[in-house]
């Protein structure tokens, strides 16, 4: 939001009227990029949370990601986000006209080689066909009208209608159940602990990193499956869940 406001810091010359003119739409661009970088991390805690609800399935979370064990990402785009939370029961569609319009401004870019009508270079007034190239070809910036005010009401309501939808699947509850079996999994696990103690001097940070990891492994799993699995069989019980990415 303040972002947008900046534009307003351009004066119109020869007078002391603030003008909303930003020819180079430079704060809308990057307001634009900011508000929808929000809305991809909100988006993304939101799926993280449906997945300990057991209403996402592990595969589509990570997508084509190596996840490390005991973490829960979502490594999907934003539409597709989108396109996951309306099959879930939120529609958040509106959104995707902003997401096409940034994501058309941040790839599109070429250089090109054509045929075209070009002015003569001996005629001013006289056109060619001929090649002209090579040239840098961008599409414009994105112009979406919106100004603070738009930002901060569309903000408001995303706010509102995740944390409703959310409360509505019981995250909760599978937060608390899950938090109860990681407070029962084994303290100091053996032989891993003795053989800490032993050769403590000889451990380096990346010898502790592997052996985090593999005691991470065998006690929670990828995408906490071995933590959580049963719970969500409990809540869902008709609804298989893809885990065997997972073993």
């Amino acid at each position: 939001m303040d972002l947008f406001r900046l534009v307003k810091r351009r004066r119109t010359a020869g007078s002391m009227r603030v003008s909303d003119d930003d020819p180079t739409h430079r704060f809308q661009i990057a307001g634009l990029i900011v508000f929808l970088a929000g809305i991809d991390k909100a988006l993304s805690l939101t799926l993280e949370l449906l997945y300990l609800s057991g209403e996402v399935d592990w595969k589509w979370m990570k997508g084509r990601f190596k996840v490390e064990p005991g973490e829960v990402i979502c490594a999907q785009g934003l539409n597709a986000k989108i396109d996951k939370l309306k099959e879930l029961g939120l529609d958040l569609s509106a959104l995707k006209w902003l997401v096409d319009s940034r994501n058309y401004y941040i790839h599109e870019c070429k250089i090109s080689v054509k045929y075209g009508l070009v002015w003569s270079e001996d005629h001013k007034h006289k056109l060619e066909l001929r090649a002209y190239g090579p040239r840098f070809d961008s599409l414009l910036p994105p112009f979406s009208a919106l100004r603070a005010k738009d930002i901060a009401t569309y903000t408001s309501s995303l706010t509102r209608y995740l944390s409703h939808f959310l409360d509505k699947s019981g995250w909760k509850k599978s937060w608390l159940a899950i938090s109860k079996k990681i407070a029962s999994l084994p303290i100091n696990p053996e032989p891993e602990y003795k053989m800490f103690l032993q050769n403590e001097k000889d451990y380096s940070l990346e010898d502790c990193l592997e052996l985090f990891t593999s005691l991470t492994s065998r006690y929670v799993g990828e995408g906490l499956t071995l933590v959580g699995e049963d719970i969500w069989n409990r809540r869902r019980p008709n609804k298989k869940r893809d885990v065997k990415e997972t073993q």
